[in-house]
């Protein structure tokens, strides 16, 4: 193997002309360059330049604080441990980068492969995938297939990516000018803007403040932490929202529909756009996104009587389906509406009990145990069940509605003593001591609950107890 060796500083700059093989370019503690291969030349125009061309594959090995420029490589380029400035021409296979500075890269018609990238890495075209993994920050103009990249320190550009994109641990902002697949985005710490997708979207967890928005022609799915801040302008064709939105309203144009609402403060744009459904659901790091439809729920709430000629062939079974959809959106309406009401606090002690699954739990048990209907002929045994079973739903409700309302006021009733001139005619009446007054509790201090209350609610809980039976103890207790 012909060996070739140059005594340089520990800077010096390394100039590969042309190699038609494959080239692996190294660092070493020593000042000196070395050039392997069996039909490599290399010179030494001035002191400290390396010149380097080779028509088979060679081997460059240089001090780490070198820097490089490559013109054209026809094989495989892998450089790794030179932490000066590379600039790199043409590749024509693919490219490997491991444990390096700051990298220029005008064309890879290969693979981009790379890791622990500590300087700014900009790249031209890429004609295969690309991966890169713990880098400091990231601009490509245009990658033809599928880009993986995770665990940025820094800012991320993307141009064109015509494949499927994953982005996870971006801190600072996120550009996307248009993806050709699927793109999967979690953990980013920037302001993040994505123009077009061709594929669906599929956002998890938080943002920080400022503005947000992600544009796709399909589906659109977020992951959002239940108490992350977030003011929200969602337009789809249809929007499943599984999120507690304070003012959450619905508006209807054409043949799309945008939702907005906030969470918290109002500094956290999202905006979100897409002629496709989007669903927008709770997610608390309970478990990996599933980054698939079936993790969010677009049946409809209130589903439509089935017609009169199929009804009598309906199982009871098949109509509890949409009937159970409408007592989980009902059940989930009251609990929404009282979270907002009292505040945040109290929406985390009904998570923390799971108030929202026993109601429903409840409520279907007893809907369960509904008789069937005396066969008829005008309605069907079909349609005159679901329609019972219907207004059980609707019963059940209102009485939850109306008791825990009942419960809210009470709870939250501010205490107020009695005025003097009260108490001085209470004295010349009765010679009695007048009743002792309840002290106003702070502001910041929990708010009690009468005992015989939450015991009525625990023997809901424990299933002793209908919901019916409970509502009507608890109106009792007024």
């Amino acid at each position: 193997m012909n060996e070739q060796r140059f005594d340089t500083n520990d800077t010096p700059h390394v100039m590969l002309q042309q190699a038609q093989g494959t080239v692996t370019i190294g660092s070493w503690i020593r000042s000196a360059v070395t050039v392997t291969g069996e039909t490599a030349t290399a010179a030494a125009p001035e002191t400290n330049l390396v010149t380097i061309t080779a028509v088979t594959d060679i081997q460059i090995m240089m001090p780490t604080h070198g820097r490089l420029t490559i013109e054209t490589v026809q094989g495989n380029l892998t450089i790794k441990h030179v932490a000066g400035l590379a600039k790199i021409g043409q590749v024509h296979g693919d490219l490997t980068l491991k444990n390096v500075g700051d990298v220029q890269v005008d064309v890879v018609q290969g693979a981009l492969h790379g890791e622990g990238i500590d300087g700014p890495l900009t790249v031209g075209d890429v004609g295969q995938q690309v991966t890169l993994r713990n880098t400091h920050q990231v601009e490509i103009r245009q990658a033809q297939q599928a880009a993986s990249i995770r665990y940025v320190n820094g800012r991320v550009t993307l141009g064109h990516v015509g494949g499927s994109l994953d982005l996870h641990t971006i801190s600072e902002d996120l550009t996307i000018t248009e993806a050709g697949a699927d793109v999967k985005l979690s953990n980013l710490g920037g302001q993040n803007k994505l123009r077009q997708a061709q594929g669906p979207i599929f956002l998890v967890g938080g943002l920080v403040m400022g503005e947000h928005s992600f544009t796709g022609q399909d589906d659109i799915f977020v992951y959002w932490p239940s108490a992350a801040p977030v003011n929200l302008v969602a337009t789809a064709a249809k929007i499943s929202n599984r999120l507690r939105l304070r003012q959450a309203g619905e508006t209807s144009e054409g043949e799309t529909v945008t939702l907005t609402g906030f969470i918290e403060h109002r500094k956290t744009f999202l905006i979100l756009k897409t002629p496709g459904r989007m669903g927008l659901v709770k997610w608390d790091r309970s478990g990996e996104p599933a980054f698939a439809a079936t993790d969010f729920d677009f049946t409809e709430p209130t589903p439509a009587a089935p017609p009169v000629e199929m009804a009598a062939a309906l199982p009871m079974e098949a109509v509890g389906i949409g009937i159970g959809t409408a007592v989980s959106q009902g059940v989930a309406n009251v609990i929404n509406r009282l979270e907002l009401e009292l505040g945040p606090e109290w929406g985390r002690r009904f998570a923390a009990l799971e108030l929202e699954e026993k109601f429903v739990a409840a409520i279907t048990a007893e809907l369960s145990r509904l008789e069937p209907p005396v066969p008829s002929v005008q309605p069907t045994p079909g349609t005159a069940a679901f329609h019972k079973a219907e207004q059980k739903v609707a019963q059940s409700l209102q009485k939850v509605t109306a008791t825990m309302d009942k419960t809210r006021k009470k709870l939250t009733a501010p205490q107020t003593e009695p005025t003097p001139s009260t108490a001085a005619e209470t004295t010349a009446v009765d010679d009695a001591p007048p009743p002792p007054t309840t002290p106003i509790p702070a502001a910041d201090a929990p708010i009690p609950a009468p005992a015989a209350q939450l015991r009525i609610l625990d023997m809901l809980e424990k299933g002793v107890i209908s919901v019916s039976e409970a509502s009507e103890l608890l109106q009792a207790l007024w």
